[in-house]
């Protein structure tokens, strides 16, 4: 059962991320600078982005059970909690599209409300699993091999969520956009830090529960 729910958190990683290449090649109106991830579920394959967000939930969920063993202590029991709460997260996301940008709050739909909710869960949620988990894992004998990636996804996955906050801020005193301010890259910095995180993660169980079935 480890081996078979750790390849489906890399299958579906690794759908996630040919998704959210697919969709910078299908929409080009959309300036990847300076539009969120969230912005393709609006209009045109917004389905593909809905199916982005519930492979990165459906690959988070499936890395849970794998991880029990091995997410020992305080520590790990938290990163644990919060890997299910970015799981619930993106698929919250995936269920619920966000409203168009220019909607007020006053027009706001449940759709919408949902998708920020989905994100005030899942955003944080997905930063401390990754820094939790990661803390508990990179002394690990199975995770020797990869926990400098680890460590670098870790950091990655924080510092992308940081610089969206800083850009949006940016965006927010400036009422403009374009210039150095890159949120919609820092966005993607973020989702695919986490993705990767998952794969990296979930690569070593699968190598090790061949190992054991080869020694029995």
């Amino acid at each position: 059962m480890t081996s078979l729910l750790a390849r489906i958190a890399v299958a579906f990683g690794l759908a996630s991320f040919v998704l959210m290449a697919a969709l910078h090649a299908l929409r080009p109106d959309l300036n990847p600078a300076w539009h969120v991830l969230s912005e393709y579920a609006v209009g045109k394959f917004g389905f593909l982005m809905a199916l982005c967000f519930l492979c990165a939930g459906i690959a988070a969920a499936s890395l849970i059970e794998p991880l029990l063993p091995y997410a020992r202590g305080r520590a790990g029991r938290a990163g644990l909690i919060f890997l299910g709460l970015a799981s619930l997260g993106l698929l919250m996301a995936a269920v619920f599209p966000m409203d168009p940008i220019t909607t007020s709050p006053d027009s706001a739909t449940f759709s919408g409300t949902m998708h920020e909710i989905a994100g005030t869960i899942g955003v944080p949620a997905q930063v401390l699993a990754a820094i939790f988990i990661t803390l508990t894992l990179r002394k690990n004998a199975v995770w020797w091999n990869v926990r400098a990636g680890l460590l670098a996804l870790t950091h990655l996955t924080w510092i992308g969520v940081l610089l969206t906050f800083v850009f949006v801020a940016v965006l927010m005193q400036r009422h403009a956009l374009g210039g150095w301010w890159m949120v919609g890259w820092a966005n993607r910095l973020f989702m695919a830090a986490f993705c990767g995180w998952v794969i990296v993660a979930a690569c070593p169980l699968m190598a090790s529960a061949r190992a054991k079935v080869a020694a029995v």
